[in-house]
C-alpha cells in the first residue's frame, strides 16, 4: 500500500493527496507537482493504486506531456493565466448592480454554481459525471460563502435571486499583492447582458487599493470568459496543458 501522506520523489517532484477533492471524486485524489523531471518507475508504482491524479505542465514541455501520455495521463484542460497590474486598470464602473453576498444568497449562488459552468477541467474530462463536476463548484462556492475560501463574494441579482456571482482571493507574494478571481459565473438565461462585465468591474474597484494585481485564470475552451478579460486589460501571462489519469 502507498503512503497517502505527500510522497517527496525527488527535489524536483511529488505526490500530495487532495482529501477534499477525492471525497467528491469518490477515491483517492492526489495533485502531481513538477519542476524537474522524475522517475517514471517510481511514479507508475503509485499509479498502480485506485484514484484519481492531476498535473499541470507548462505547454513549452511537451517531451513531459508526452511521457505522462505513455503513463496513462490524458490532456484535458489547457489553462491559461491572466494579469492586470492594478494601475493600469481602467476600473470601469459597473453597468448592472453589484453586491457584497450576504447569507440570504448562498442557496442561490451554490445552486448556480452547480449548473453554470461547462468548460471546468472536470467538466471537459470525459471520465468525470457532469453531475459530479457541478457539484464540485457547488461545494467549492458554498466554501467561499462560509467564509471557509476566499476573502469575499461578489453577487448580481435580479428579484432577490442571485444570477450572477464572483469569488474573490487576496494574498500577498514576495514581490505583489496579489487580488484573484477564483470563480466567477453567470447564469445562462441572463449571458450577454453586461453582468459579467460588472462583477468584473465591481471586483477590480473593491480591491484597486488592496493589492498592486489582478489576476484570473481560464480554459482555452472558453473563448467568450478570454475575450472579455482581455477586453478589459489582462494579458495572458502563462499557459500550462492539465492532466488527468483515472486508475
Amino acid at each position: 500500500m502507498v503512503n497517502l501522506d505527500a510522497v517527496a520523489l525527488n527535489p524536483s517532484w511529488t505526490i500530495a493527496p487532495d482529501p477534499w477533492l477525492g471525497e467528491r471524486l469518490g477515491k483517492p485524489a492526489f495533485r502531481l507537482s513538477i519542476t524537474d523531471r522524475w522517475n517514471a518507475e517510481a511514479l507508475q508504482s503509485h499509479l498502480a493504486q485506485p484514484g484519481f491524479y492531476e498535473v499541470r505542465v507548462p505547454c513549452d514541455q511537451i517531451d513531459w506531456v508526452k511521457e505522462l501520455a505513455q503513463l496513462g495521463f490524458g490532456v484535458v484542460d489547457t489553462h491559461l493565466l491572466l494579469e492586470l497590474p492594478a494601475s493600469k486598470a481602467s476600473l470601469k464602473a459597473p453597468t448592472q448592480p453589484i453586491d457584497v453576498a450576504i447569507a440570504a444568497d448562498r442557496p442561490g449562488i451554490v445552486e448556480l454554481a452547480k449548473h453554470a459552468f461547462r468548460y471546468s477541467r472536470f467538466h471537459l474530462d470525459p471520465q468525470v459525471d457532469n453531475a459530479v463536476a457541478g457539484q464540485i463548484k457547488g461545494d467549492w462556492m458554498a466554501n467561499c460563502c462560509d467564509g471557509r475560501r476566499g476573502d469575499r463574494v461578489l453577487v448580481a441579482r435580479n428579484a432577490n435571486q442571485p444570477i450572477g456571482f464572483l469569488a474573490a482571493l487576496l494574498t500577498q507574494e514576495p514581490e505583489h499583492s496579489v487580488a484573484t478571481i477564483d470563480l466567477i459565473a453567470v447564469d445562462d438565461q441572463v449571458r450577454g447582458r453586461g453582468i459579467g462585465q460588472s462583477l468584473i468591474c465591481a471586483f477590480m474597484q473593491t480591491y484597486r487599493d488592496q493589492c498592486s494585481l489582478f489576476r484570473v485564470g481560464t480554459q482555452v475552451a472558453n473563448l467568450p470568459a478570454l475575450r472579455l478579460y482581455q477586453s478589459l486589460g489582462f494579458s495572458i501571462v502563462h499557459s500550462q496543458y492539465l492532466l488527468h489519469y483515472h486508475a
